[in-house]
């Protein structure tokens, strides 16, 4: 018997639907397979097997386990085995292929076994599910309007350049890996920017398209009024529709260009650091993806993860992700922005098991009248960075989440994190008086 459970997230937590999913389970296959049993004694069973189903699951990979499958994922031990296909270290896009493929074969199984599938990508802002094999169609159809923008302003042969605004949502993850496709390179603005201080970044950035993310009148607005100042043509592509949206393009066959190289440039952001105007800091595809598989091994990433990016992914704080929990074929949810009682219930409700926060986010979240009354219990890591953390909302901060938290230091020309508070297994042992 297979089905789905459907139930209003405002009057029942995660964990109680899935006690009382387990109940009825439990009742069904007792009562299958004695007809005869008492009540008293069927009760008992139900109690037993929702008592079980409370227990919150521990996903952590041990970080041996961890570092041995981003060896083979990115092939940084030197060799990959023949019955193991896997990308090599430089290619953003190969992290989007890999995940495609980890997820047909867990269809596969799934099948087998006759259970229901994972939505790889939640989009909780539109509501809306995807695959790994819908953002890849996604994207390749975006790949083929970044080569046609880049022809349309006179640069054919140049790496296609496009601006990104938006909220986070699924068009952000798909506009990533065109790029990465094309050899592109993505501006991404901080959506709360005021026309000229976007004008400023347009003229330096000198982009061949804008991409405005999900449906928004102010930032379609904002684009307007930056590019009156900059009096530059720029070819707006729509990212407001799912993959069905592109189908009817042509050259969604495309394959990674001839001549590409791991230093070709790939990302830009702006940073002031403390003051000043902001400046443009340019990573390569290299650089990008040895961060990804660095962040992929301490934080022990593995494909039961569920990522909330909730930080705007605007910023390495989140976009950093982008790229790891594909690497590791997790799963992304993606909440449009940061409102701490919101960003509570999408925790409880998706079940997230593992995200990064700003650190003014956490101790929003650490004074939210709701936090008490959230179900967290699917968190197993959070880590939070961007500005100091006061010992007072770290210390509130692990008994809320009950889970392992470390604060992070990084800078946008290392790709985001340089170090992180993590300890080791053996003292995370010893922590919790193991051994």
């Amino acid at each position: 018997m297979k089905g789905n459970l459907m139930y209003d997230t405002t009057v029942f937590s995660r964990r109680t639907a899935a006690a009382l999913a387990a109940s009825f389970k439990a009742c069904l296959e007792r009562a299958v397979a004695e007809p005869r049993v008492s009540v008293d004694s069927l009760d008992r069973h139900i109690l037993a097997a929702r008592a079980e189903s409370s227990v919150p699951r521990c996903l952590a990979l041990p970080l041996e386990a961890a570092q041995s499958a981003v060896e083979r994922l990115c092939d940084v031990s030197g060799g990959v085995t023949a019955s193991v296909r896997l990308p090599p270290l430089g290619h953003a896009w190969r992290f989007l292929e890999q995940a495609v493929a980890t997820e047909a074969a867990a269809a596969g199984t799934v099948v087998a076994s006759s259970g229901g599938s994972r939505a790889m990508i939640r989009d909780v802002g539109d509501n809306a599910v995807m695959s790994y094999a819908d953002l890849e169609q996604q994207a390749r159809a975006l790949a083929t309007l970044l080569r046609r923008a880049a022809l349309v302003v006179g640069s054919n042969g140049a790496h296609p350049r496009v601006s990104v605004l938006g909220p986070n949502g699924s068009g952000i993850l798909a506009i990533h890996f065109a790029a990465a496709l094309v050899g592109g390179i993505v501006g991404n603005h901080n959506t709360h920017l005021v026309a000229p201080e976007l004008a400023y970044q347009l003229e330096r950035f000198e982009p061949h398209a804008i991409a405005i993310v999900g449906r928004s009148d102010s930032l379609n607005a904002l684009a307007d009024a930056a590019l009156a100042l900059v009096k530059r043509h720029l070819h707006f592509i729509d990212i407001s529709g799912g993959p069905e949206a592109f189908i009817g393009i042509s050259g969604t066959s495309l394959d990674i260009i001839d001549g590409f190289s791991p230093q070709d440039p790939y990302m830009l952001y702006f940073t002031s650091g403390t003051s000043g105007k902001p400046k443009g800091v340019m990573l390569t595809q290299d650089i990008v993806c040895r961060h990804a598989v660095g962040t992929t091994s301490e934080m022990r990433l593995h494909s039961e993860d569920v990522w909330l990016h909730a930080a705007p992914m605007f910023h390495l704080v989140d976009a950093f992700a982008i790229y790891a929990i594909t690497a590791a074929a997790g799963q992304h949810v993606l909440q449009p922005s940061f409102e701490a009682a919101a960003t509570l219930r999408v925790i409880e409700r998706e079940g997230v098991t593992v995200m990064n926060m700003a650190s003014t986010m956490v101790a929003l979240m650490c004074a939210s009248p709701t936090l008490g009354l959230m179900d967290l219990s699917s968190l197993r890591l959070v880590s939070c960075g961007g500005s100091p953390l006061a010992a007072a909302v770290v210390k509130r901060a692990i008994g809320a989440f009950g889970c392992e938290f470390f604060v992070s230091y990084g800078m946008t020309e290392c790709c985001g994190k340089i170090s992180m508070s993590l300890l080791e297994s053996a003292q995370r042992d010893n922590e919790h008086g193991v051994g």
